[in-house]
């Protein structure tokens, strides 16, 4: 009996860990799109600036 519940709680830690991971996993991939369009925005503001720069 001792040796059901356990194994019941190793699978509930398991699947809660998959879980997370899972989310953490959704997470940086939002976070890595979210930083390569900031990354263009902010090349597309300094080319921008350049061409403002050289108008002068």
């Amino acid at each position: 009996m001792e040796l059901e519940t356990i194994k019941e709680k190793f699978e509930t830690q398991h699947s809660e860990g998959y879980r997370q991971i899972s989310a953490l996993e959704d997470d940086l991939a939002q976070t890595k799109a979210i930083k390569d369009q900031l990354q263009k925005y902010i090349r597309e503001l300094e080319q921008a600036n350049d061409d403002l720069e050289r108008a002068k």
